[in-house]
């Protein structure tokens, strides 16, 4: 992390509280991606611009502004009406309100970002991370990652440090509606009592390091296996147990999951 790039230098604002930080990214994806070739030849796809209404062919990447469709009308928006609009986002991380960590539903969390204070700053950080951490409390932040982005986040303390998550607006979160939920379920108590035992059975402390993505594993050999000339072989996935009735899936998982423990 010594060596990463900072995203965004800004500052968390709270009363009059300024404090200055730096954002990281705090997640790498590690997916495989794969661009788009000519199956014919091997060829690199490119994609080309050009206009359906005049077949301009390609367009100038100077001559293309952004539109959207208002009520059958097509508005047109040049990047300096854009770039007006962005800069009534203020440039601080704005504190709006504390509030209990539990009240934030975690449906609504999207990026994570560790934010780092500098050299100026690391005693008014420090205070901040402290009060969030004894009073278990976070803030309700607005701000702005990147132009064109006004969000709504949450700031915490995690460990020696701050984070702070983008969330979902309000009338973003869509609305369950699932109508099969209404029909009343009476749970046997034996059902009820298995299940309880096989969620004792099952659990433990949450160690990330041993839970491996073995898909994007496999992807990897394959690619290398290909490049290599040779041949890749997929294993077939485990079948899966057919057990209708749920008390016996229940007892057979218990049954299953001790026999793993055992070998």
């Amino acid at each position: 992390m010594a060596t990463a790039r900072a995203l965004k230098s800004t500052s968390v604002k709270f009363g009059m509280v300024n404090i200055p930080l730096k954002l990281y990214k705090s997640v790498d994806s590690h997916d495989v991606s794969f661009k788009q070739h000519h199956a014919g030849c091997g060829g690199s796809i490119k994609m080309e611009r050009y206009c359906e209404a005049c077949e301009v062919k390609p367009v100038p990447f100077g001559d293309v502004i952004k539109g959207i469709d208002h009520d059958g009308t097509l508005v047109l928006v040049t990047a300096d009406e854009i770039k007006a609009l962005e800069s009534e986002t203020p440039p601080a991380i704005e504190v709006v309100q504390f509030v209990d960590a539990g009240e934030i539903d975690p449906l609504t969390y999207e990026s994570a970002y560790y934010a780092a204070p500098d050299k100026t700053s690391l005693e008014g950080y420090t205070l901040l991370r402290t009060v969030l951490a004894e009073t278990g409390r976070v803030g309700v932040v607005r701000f702005s990652l990147r132009a064109g982005r006004h969000s709504l986040g949450v700031l915490r303390a995690s460990g020696d440090l701050l984070i702070v998550h983008t969330v979902a607006w309000p009338d973003e979160v869509r609305e369950p509606a699932f109508p099969i939920l209404d029909k009343p379920v009476e749970l046997k108590p034996a059902v009820l009592d298995m299940a309880h035992k096989l969620v004792d059975s099952m659990t433990g402390s949450f160690k990330p390091e041993e839970f491996v993505d073995t898909y994007t594993d496999r992807v990897k050999e394959f690619i290398a296996a290909r490049a290599e000339g040779g041949e890749f072989i997929p294993s077939p996935a485990e079948a899966e147990d057919d057990v209708s009735d749920l008390l016996a899936a229940l007892e057979a998982s218990i049954v299953k999951k001790a026999k793993k423990k055992a070998a």
